[in-house]
């Protein structure tokens, strides 16, 4: 038997208004991919899906190339490039595959994440009513320290 071959779609989000492709993205089902991007508008907050959120009724699919499955990455990376030269695309990543936020943005996302999460935990544990548990947890919070003090930041000599 042969195989069945597989065709991913490059397509564009175009604003209805004016023509212009603001958005290139690779999917298998573009429609279920637009119904995808819709939803998180609602939750999310990049320039696309702000611009969703503006402009519900303007969003409109346009399918501009078909890739074979293996093969769609350098495809998608040549489109978007073309199109940031002529207009205001909103891709944030170069495409092909590539994470919408580069290592320094998901490195600082994370370390705030820790600081905020051990501002939480200090200022829970300071609040317990009893003596004998806030030594118990300040013990723990130490020993915490002590085995993995980049986790604590400023926290970490209390």
């Amino acid at each position: 038997m042969d195989k069945q071959v597989k065709f991913s779609k490059i397509y564009g989000l175009s604003d209805k208004k004016t023509g212009e492709i603001i958005y290139i993205g690779k999917s298998d089902d573009p429609k279920k991919r637009l119904k995808q991007h819709i939803y998180d508008s609602k939750r999310r907050n990049t320039k696309l899906h702000q611009w969703i959120r503006k402009n519900p009724n303007s969003v409109e699919l346009i399918i501009l190339a078909c890739a074979i499955s293996n093969d769609w990455q350098s495809l998608e990376k040549q489109m978007i490039a073309q199109y940031k030269e002529s207009g205001k695309l909103l891709n944030i990543a170069k495409g092909g595959n590539q994470p919408f936020r580069d290592e320094n943005d998901s490195f600082k996302r994370k370390a705030w994440i820790i600081k905020n999460f051990m501002a939480r935990l200090v200022n829970e544990w300071k609040n317990i009513p009893t003596t004998e548990k806030i030594e118990e947890r300040k013990a723990m919070l130490r020993y915490a320290a002590w085995k993995k003090p980049e986790l604590f930041g400023e926290w970490k000599y209390l």
